[in-house]
């Protein structure tokens, strides 16, 4: 858990953000879009995925996808605060991501009624998404063995097809 930052701690931060954004030529200048507010999220979570705890920079992680900037409270449901805000604005890992974006669809609007978005409802809303993706996980891999038993069932059907007389030649 992070500690709570104070406002002149989100200052330095953003000054930090700056100027990362600022020296960098690659993926962390892309955060023109997504603006500084984004990039404080990620300095927060010092690059985790808030979710799942998972080192999101590293080789391969920060192309194609395979990480986000996730809105706490998603757009559809708060388009006032998008990534306005540092405390919407989280790194995720693309599965956690996936997960959560279920959840948003199925919550009520009123996680944020006034528009502010506040350290402790940030705190909470993460709480909250953490639970319900650790419970996800849990009943997908509930059910693993027998769809992983399944696949080796059809991988071996594929092979054997492989291996037969004039396949992979055209004929």
């Amino acid at each position: 858990m992070n500690k709570q930052f104070s406002n002149d701690d989100w200052d330095r931060l953003r000054g930090i953000a700056e100027e990362l954004r600022r020296n960098d030529h690659g993926f962390w200048r892309d955060f023109k879009e997504k603006g500084i507010p984004a990039l404080m999220g990620w300095l927060y979570y010092r690059g985790k995925c808030v979710y799942c705890g998972e080192e999101l920079v590293r080789p391969g992680q920060l192309i194609g996808g395979a990480t986000k900037t996730d809105h706490l409270l998603s757009i559809s449901k708060s388009p006032n605060i998008g990534f306005s805000s540092h405390f919407n604005a989280v790194p995720a890992c693309a599965g956690c991501n996936s997960i959560k974006a279920v959840w948003d669809r199925k919550r009520k609007p009123s996680d944020c009624p006034d528009g502010v978005l506040t350290q402790e409802i940030h705190d909470r809303l993460v709480a909250e998404a953490r639970d319900v993706i650790k419970r996800e996980r849990a009943e997908a891999d509930a059910g693993f063995e027998s769809e992983r038993t399944n696949w080796m069932k059809a991988l071996e059907q594929r092979d054997a097809l492989e291996n037969q007389p004039g396949v992979g030649t055209g004929a």
